[in-house]
């Protein structure tokens, strides 16, 4: 491609995202975005290098190759900078029915910073603010009889934006129900605390998340399943309650031993398991990352 050709289409494009940006139809900080791509100059030039010795085939693959990555990587700029996508918060306030005594909860993030507790007031089932780059966050709710079923979840597509923090979603649930919670996070920080709920069931499937969860003396046995690609998991239980954790996996990095564990095979045991009126037990599978218990009392 002649340096006539490249220079003129260089110049179309910067001078519609100029005109673009004085008339407010993108943000100003898609120079930004543009600018920290810059060494897709090297990729293209080094490409243009390669396809010289075909002559006429050669410049014309070369110039649909820069075109189709010039249209990429500006709809990419104009995407991801601050501006360019719809950001906000959604207000979540469901109601309780009086009714409902269980309740299903799943929760589905991508790169969304979750914190969780159980500091719904009376009358409502659950409560909050979901922040949201792009499309707003899906809320559904059913209910039948007795039970209901909560999802919350991450509408598809990035929730990452360039030149602006992860959204933040901070949910509280009521505590009168008894509840099985599931969640599904991508890189995300989560802060789950559960000391005010009766949880019954907990699972957890992480990509790269960085997780805390802490639990309360609820009353009433826990089952958990918790999977943990990479990233590290800290869980906080009381003294008194048993814990059982069987590794799915080899838990590389781990303060069991340190913590009052006691292991066989892969399974290990808090000190007086067998006595314990209320047991939580785990199946973890974290082969990349850390798994730590702190005991809250």
């Amino acid at each position: 491609m002649s340096s006539r050709v490249f220079w003129g289409f260089g110049l179309v494009v910067a001078g519609g995202l100029l005109l673009a940006a004085n008339l407010g139809l993108v943000s100003p900080a898609v120079w930004g975005v543009l600018w920290r791509m810059w060494p897709l100059v090297l990729v293209l030039w080094g490409v243009s290098l390669l396809l010289r010795p075909l002559g006429r085939a050669g410049a014309i693959i070369t110039a649909v190759i820069v075109l189709l990555t010039a249209a990429g990587v500006v709809g990419y700029a104009v995407y991801f900078a601050p501006g360019g996508v719809q950001s906000g918060e959604l207000v979540l306030d469901q109601p309780l029915a009086p009714e409902v005594e269980k309740v299903s909860v799943k929760i589905a993030v991508g790169g969304v910073a979750v914190d969780l507790d159980g500091a719904a007031p009376e009358g409502c089932l659950a409560t909050g603010r979901l922040g949201y780059h792009g499309p707003p966050p899906e809320v559904d709710c059913d209910v039948a009889a007795d039970r209901a079923e909560l999802e919350l979840r991450s509408a598809p597509g990035p929730t990452r934006v360039a030149g602006l923090p992860s959204p933040v979603w901070v949910i509280h649930l009521n505590p009168a129900p008894v509840y099985t919670i599931d969640v599904s996070a991508g890189a995300c920080a989560l802060d789950i605390d559960l000391s005010a709920l009766k949880v019954e069931e907990f699972h957890l499937d992480g990509k790269a998340s960085s997780v805390v969860v802490t639990f309360g003396d609820q009353g009433l046995d826990l089952t958990g399943r918790i999977d943990l690609k990479a990233g590290s998991l800290t869980l906080r239980v009381p003294r008194r309650v048993g814990v059982e954790i069987t590794a799915a996996s080899t838990l590389a990095d781990n303060n069991l031993e340190e913590a009052g564990f006691e292991r066989s095979g892969s399974r290990w045991v808090s000190q007086g398991f067998e006595a314990k009126t209320d047991r939580f037990t785990f199946t973890v599978n974290a082969v990349v990352g850390s798994v730590r218990v702190e005991w809250t009392d």
